[in-house]
């Protein structure tokens, strides 16, 4: 693992610090071995990952439209029935979601992940950064000295301390995107993609980061998008860094089939090791819980897991998405109390 720091930054931080922050990550191995690290100014970071595409889900904006989403949700399955494929009414349905989209601040866009390709590093030299091709992730370092500025007026606590408590979030969340990349998920900013890839980090940074920074992530996730937030539903239904490591393989490798997703927050009481590889079409017994979990939700449901699921999971195509789009569809309805 290369780290490179601007110079501007050399009284705040240094390659001691970040590999203790790195070691925090249970990716940590990982991005040693393949990831270099960046301390930079915050116009690298937007030249590495413009703003204008990370746009995010405005919480307040989304508390607003419950009424709306809600009764979009009670339709769900009358939606189906009436269109001729499922993709039809998630489009429609994220398309709403959509609208609350907007751009945030110095919180997101303070660190990025970007596997660079050998143009995009070379383009980086007019920044005065040598950077390398492949897995990297940038550090806007002076938008994290004022995010622990403003977290310390908050919480009380020294800047010092509260920058290196944003410093360990930022890159144990980061390492989570390089995880997921390199393991084969690449990133998209379709709306359904950003909710759990975006809570599966930040709930990455909450079970992983040193507890005394616990009241320092708190803090700083007053000011996140909902896709941020919703790490709270993690802590219900993924309580622990075992579970948590089993939903984030699942997510990562897109061989497998994210049974253990859709099952886990229904069936919390059930340990099912997921095969590698096996479709699921193939493996009877997951589809005969999801059968079961489709017929308690009512007669609704359980017509529409006859005429939409099952016969959607025949196709290796939909399946991944489908049931991925169903789970955040989920996390919404948590998030929002519905």
């Amino acid at each position: 693992m290369r780290v490179y720091i601007d110079p501007k930054f050399s009284n705040d931080v240094n390659a001691r610090l970040i590999y203790l922050c790195v070691g925090m990550s249970p990716y940590a191995q990982l991005i040693v071995d393949r990831v270099n690290i960046y301390c930079v100014t915050s116009d690298v970071v937007d030249y590495v990952c413009p703003p204008r595409m990370r746009r995010y889900i405005d919480p307040e904006c989304l508390e607003k439209m419950k009424g709306r989403i809600k009764e979009f949700m009670d339709r769900f399955s009358e939606e189906v029935s009436e269109v001729e494929s499922i993709e039809r009414v998630f489009e429609k349905f994220w398309g709403v979601i959509s609208e609350c989209r907007t751009s945030w601040g110095v919180e997101i866009f303070r660190a990025c992940y970007k596997n660079l390709d050998i143009s995009e590093a070379r383009e980086l030299e007019k920044f005065g950064v040598s950077a390398e091709p492949g897995p990297n992730i940038f550090l806007a370092i002076d938008r994290i000295k004022t995010s622990a500025m403003n977290i310390s007026k908050k919480i009380g606590t020294q800047i010092k301390e509260a920058f290196i408590g944003v410093l360990a979030l930022s890159l144990v969340h980061e390492t989570f995107h390089a995880y997921t990349d390199i393991s084969g998920k690449k990133y998209s900013y379709e709306v359904w993609h950003t909710i759990i890839e975006e809570s599966l980090a930040t709930y990455t940074e909450y079970l992983y980061v040193k507890r005394r920074f616990i009241p320092i992530f708190i803090a700083d996730m007053e000011n996140m998008p909902l896709e941020y937030r919703a790490w709270e539903y993690w802590r219900v239904h993924a309580p622990n860094r075992i579970l948590h490591n089993i939903v984030s393989r699942c997510w990562a490798q897109s061989a497998v089939i994210p049974q253990c997703v859709v099952l886990y927050p229904i069936f919390h009481s059930i340990f099912w090791p997921i095969p590698v590889g096996v479709p699921s079409p193939g493996y009877p017994h997951f589809i005969d819980i999801l059968h079961e979990y489709f017929a308690m939700l009512g007669p609704g449901w359980h017509r529409f897991f006859h005429e939409v699921i099952l016969p959607a999971l025949k196709l290796s195509k939909q399946k991944q998405e489908i049931l991925w789009q169903l789970l955040a569809i989920n996390i919404l309805k948590y998030m929002l109390r519905i």
